[in-house]
């Protein structure tokens, strides 16, 4: 039910690089650097269906149609679900 854009913009799961450059200087290897975090963010329909605006907004705003487009969907899904 959770459409990508609530990670992107909410869910603090979007991937932040480092100034480029900088990466080189990046600490030394451990256990950690060869796992791939995972985030998981489960939201209701009603709980998207008062964030979906906002959130179409800003995907539209980015140039990203297809998340606007995802968003929609998933509205439309969880009206068959109420």
């Amino acid at each position: 039910m959770t459409p990508k854009a609530i990670g992107d913009y909410l869910g603090n799961g979007g991937v932040i690089l480092p100034p480029s450059g900088l990466i080189r200087y990046a600490s030394s290897v451990r256990v950690e650097t060869f796992f791939k975090p995972s985030h998981l963010i489960e939201y209701s329909p009603t709980a998207l269906k008062k964030i979906a605006r906002v959130l179409e907004t800003l995907a539209l705003a980015e140039g990203f149609t297809g998340s606007a487009e995802a968003i929609n969907l998933r509205l439309k899904e969880g009206e068959n679900c109420d």
